[in-house]
């Protein structure tokens, strides 16, 4: 400090002699003047940074650079730049590199991310200590990234999204976290990158011991593995499970794949293996519902010959089914089925079936379950009045269960059903009989979404302001924070991003926090959506949040 005081002072006593004799200022003199206005800039830019505006700060150091950079370029045999090149002087606190090596990379981090949402999320993921949280988040960003084709942005996002996979040591979540890194890299057309990452997570996924969770991961694996094309590695997972419900499961999530790839050969190849490994299952309930499935591909392919003796073999199954609730569960998908074949006499005949065993089964809970599914069979099997009626008497019998929050629960999947009959008005309605508000903001968002999927002209914004307010209702803190995340994400896919960003600003979990930004930010990069200066009025009062809540 004292040297700097002294070369401010030499520089002014030196500039005003020269004045004073009306000569022309020299080398070292005119050195002296930039470097006084630099040490200006500087302190001027410490002020700014105390006062949290960054971007006047990273201004007023990239003008204090400038003129450092001027000493060096123009007046190269001043004394000044002889001790600035030596790093001897420090213009406030920072020599010449520390400035431009560490104080603007710095500042220009702080303002691009109070100014970008990724580039925000991206400095917050930072900060997270969770690696679970940080995968979630740094997946959203990288998906930003590619679609707004910033390559080397999204391969930052994604070389930090396979160190969190490494860092990991759950092998379940690890290897779900290679999987996404893998679904990103097919995203950006990398497929042999993509496949790299599959195959990392099957060898991570091989450590698991917990046969249901292995079991699980195997089937998502399989499955990325078919969406990527990679049918042979696919068919390899397969083949290592020995379980054949878990291996039919997988063969028909491959063949749907190959289904939608044009592969129809391959598909039904593949329809005959699921079949075979689907008559060797042991429990009838999961053989027929196996059965059921296989015959939606057949039915899909249009070989309904197939799909008729599959679904009377699942029938014959049902027959086979000691219990009441047990049998009575399955026969609503039969008659979905017999409705899809054009047999709705058979399909009527099963759902009232159904219904005269469910109506004799003691626990209420269990009833309800039966009646919500035998409902929905009516739904399915075009048959709206019948599914009406029975909605009433659903409506009427939750208000009875003890239960708050399955009644709550019973009620919005009487509010959905209503809602995939297009009965907006009364799917409302139920909605706001729900007391529970963490459900009834499920039920509001699933409501717009069906109404959005219908392809109406229903403006279903107001339905997403329904969820806010019950929202706010929420007692428990990530349950809020959850909710609120969920709704900025259905504010960003209308494209209403400063409401999306203000839902954003009201978790307080870090993790939630920055995973809703991260996947505003990309919805905003794919609809090629450019910020306005109240959205990153917005941003930034979000980082400066997080920034209070760090310390």
């Amino acid at each position: 400090m004292k040297k700097i005081f002294c070369l401010c002072v030499a520089a002014a006593v030196a500039i005003g002699s020269q004045l004073a004799w009306g000569g022309e200022p020299n080398v070292d003199e005119q050195a002296n003047v930039l470097f006084i206005e630099a040490v200006e800039h500087v302190g001027g830019a410490q002020k700014a940074e105390q006062g949290e505006d960054m971007s006047q700060a990273y201004k007023l150091y990239k003008k204090a650079l400038e003129k450092l950079n001027t000493i060096m370029d123009r007046y190269p045999s001043s004394q000044m730049a002889a001790q600035l090149s030596e790093g001897d002087v420090r213009v406030g606190p920072y020599t010449i590199a520390e400035i431009e090596k560490s104080v603007l990379p710095r500042l220009k981090k702080t303002c691009e991310s109070e100014s970008d949402m990724l580039a925000g999320a991206l400095v917050m993921s930072d900060g997270l200590a969770e690696q679970q949280q940080k995968a979630m988040v740094l997946n959203e960003i990288a998906a930003g990234f590619i679609a707004r084709k910033e390559a080397a942005a999204a391969d930052e996002a994604l070389s930090a999204l396979r160190q969190s996979a490494e860092q990991i040591e759950n092998a379940v979540i690890s290897s779900r976290v290679l999987l996404a890194a893998a679904d990103k890299e097919m995203l950006a057309g990398r497929r042999e990158q993509a496949g790299a990452l599959l195959n990392a997570a099957m060898r991570r996924a091989s450590s698991v011991e917990e046969e249901d969770g292995k079991l699980k991961l195997l089937l998502d694996i399989a499955m990325n593995m078919a969406a990527a094309g990679f049918y042979d590695q696919a068919f390899s997972v397969a083949n290592m499970i020995a379980h054949p419900s878990a291996r039919a499961v997988i063969l028909l999530n491959i063949a749907r794949q190959l289904g939608a790839a044009g592969k129809r050969d391959e598909m039904k190849r593949t329809m005959e293996d699921a079949y075979r490994s689907v008559t060797s299952m042991q429990d009838y309930f999961q053989q027929a519902v196996a059965l059921c499935e296989l015959a939606d591909l057949y039915i899909s392919i249009g070989d309904l010959k197939t799909a008729q003796a599959v679904v009377g073999s699942a029938a014959v199954l049902s027959e086979q089914m000691t219990l009441n609730e047990v049998k009575a569960s399955i026969l609503p998908d039969l008659a979905v089925r017999y409705a899809k074949l054009g047999q709705p006499a058979e399909a009527m005949s099963l759902i009232l079936k159904a219904y005269q065993m469910a109506k004799g089964i003691k626990d209420s809970r269990l009833r309800m379950e039966l009646g919500l599914k035998i409902a929905q069979a009516y739904v399915d099997s075009k048959n709206g009045a019948e599914a009406e009626k029975l909605l009433a008497n659903l409506r009427s019998d939750a208000a009875h269960l003890a239960d708050l929050q399955f009644q709550a629960q019973a009620l919005a999947e009487i509010a959905d059903t209503h809602g995939k009959m297009k009965q907006y008005g009364q799917s409302l309605a139920v909605i706001k009989e729900i007391k529970d508000p963490q459900i009834a903001v499920i039920a509001y968002l699933s409501l717009a979404d069906l109404i959005k999927s219908s392809g109406s002209s229903q403006d279903i914004v107001p339905l997403i302001a329904d969820a806010s307010a019950a929202a706010r209702q929420i007692g428990d803190g990530n349950s809020r924070d959850d909710a609120f995340c969920r709704i900025a994400f259905r504010y960003a896919d209308e494209g209403k991003f400063n409401e999306a960003l203000q839902h954003v600003a009201q978790t307080a979990n870090a993790g939630i926090r920055a995973f809703a930004l991260a996947h505003t930010g990309a919805v905003a990069a794919k609809a090629q959506y450019a910020s306005t200066p109240e959205d990153r009025a917005m941003i930034r009062d979000i980082m400066k949040s997080q920034q209070v809540r760090q310390k």
